[in-house]
């Protein structure tokens, strides 16, 4: 229904599917992203999320039943790979992407104040907030593919053509 459309600017979330295949752990995760409208101008972005993990093993039937029974479509997939890093304040993910690669920090404390945390971990990891991109890596991905010239895909694998950033940093 296009009155709940997720990539709606009302609405501004992201229902995905999200499917793990690793040497030692499979799994498979439905998670909603939605950006804060009372936080979008913050340097450090806050987002409402919720996760929801199942079977991996069940994967299949899950995209059946989103396809076939609700009738939602895909609008976009990315293959990359994940690494993790965490403690019990801070969950560090470095995402390669086909087109680049993404780190993002994401607050874990359960006492400690969000904000404070990331800036913490920022300036523990020499990170500049001026540099951090704003928008979702879909927006990145398409804003890339604009800059360069090259078609958006709308399954994103590293055997594709594919943009990539040139923004190098020294730490």
């Amino acid at each position: 229904m296009k009155k709940y459309d997720f990539y709606s600017e009302e609405i501004d979330g992201r229902f995905r599917v999200r499917k793990t295949i690793g040497d030692n752990v499979s799994k498979c995760m439905i998670t909603w992203k939605k950006r804060l409208k009372s936080n979008v101008k913050q340097l450090i972005h806050q987002e409402e999320e919720i996760e929801l993990q199942i079977n991996p093993n069940e994967y299949e039937n899950l995209c059946l039943l989103l396809e076939n029974v609700l009738h939602l479509t895909i609008i976009e997939s990315y293959e990359r790979y994940r690494s993790i890093f965490s403690n019990e304040d801070i969950e560090i993910v470095v995402d390669e992407y086909p087109f680049g690669i993404c780190i993002e920090l994401e607050n874990k404390s359960k006492t400690k104040e969000a904000t404070e945390v990331i800036k913490t971990w920022l300036d523990k990891l020499k990170f500049d907030i001026n540099d951090a991109y704003r928008l979702s890596w879909d927006d990145k991905y398409s804003e890339l593919c604009k800059e360069q010239n090259i078609k958006v895909e709308k399954i994103v694998r590293f055997d594709k053509n594919m943009p990539r950033i040139n923004k190098e940093f020294i730490l």
